[in-house]
């Protein structure tokens, strides 16, 4: 292991601790979000906009037909909002809250000069979904580290699962100086405690690789050569 891994591994393990900190600030802040949206006043309370109006500042607007924004000159945007805390609140209680569209050029750009770009959170489902029809479903890219994948179930899970459809790989891994690397276990041998599964590989601290051939506690390990 490089000098340089350990330094790494600490850098990344204290960024995944800001990122759970800031993901329960976030997830209290979509809960009030929620709320104030199931208390918006019903159409009947709310100020009614008759098409072609503008919009009241400072009170909630209802409309019957859908608002939409046009710009023609080269700024880079046609609706700019400023916030304290957030510059767009959307609630989507059917269906997405914020849709972005191009014909050409992305969709939806989120760009921070010292926090996440854009960051997705999830209480109960997928906090980040990416699909593509025929190109790539997700780009990473970093000076640093290209991905990180944190699993902090208390119960066990996958950190990444990558699945090669039909004829597809399930992971495809390069690099110029190696490949794959693996994180060495703190112990010697094979694993000794806890349900391991079929398939599953440890490196251990004197470097001797092993594989799990039966699952159980701690399971059925053969030492690779």
């Amino acid at each position: 292991m490089s000098d340089r891994m350990p330094s790494r591994v600490a850098d990344c393990e204290r960024r995944l601790t800001e990122l759970r900190s800031e993901t329960e600030s976030l997830l209290k802040e979509l809960e009030d979000l929620r709320h104030a949206a199931e208390a918006a006043p019903t159409p009947s309370e709310a100020e009614t906009r008759a098409n072609g109006q503008a919009i009241l500042a400072g009170s909630y607007n209802f409309a019957t037909a859908v608002t939409y924004l046009a710009g023609d000159q080269a700024d880079p945007a046609t609706l700019q909002l400023h916030g304290q805390r957030r510059g767009l609140h959307a609630v989507g209680l059917q269906k997405a809250g914020v849709y972005g569209y191009s014909p050409n050029q992305t969709g939806v750009h989120g760009d921070s000069a010292n926090g996440p770009g854009v960051r997705a959170t999830s209480e109960g489902s997928t906090a980040l979904e990416a699909l593509s029809t025929r190109g790539i479903g997700a780009a990473v890219s970093g000076n640093g580290t290209g991905l990180v994948a944190d699993n902090a179930s208390p119960e066990g899970g996958v950190a990444v699962v990558a699945l090669g459809q039909a004829k597809g790989i399930g992971l495809y891994a390069s690099g110029e100086r190696a490949a794959v690397q693996l994180a060495r276990a703190p112990y010697a041998g094979s694993p000794k405690a806890d349900y391991h599964d079929v398939g599953e590989i440890v490196l251990d601290s004197k470097a001797d690789l092993y594989l799990c051939r039966k699952a159980g506690t701690p399971g059925s390990w053969a030492k690779l050569n």
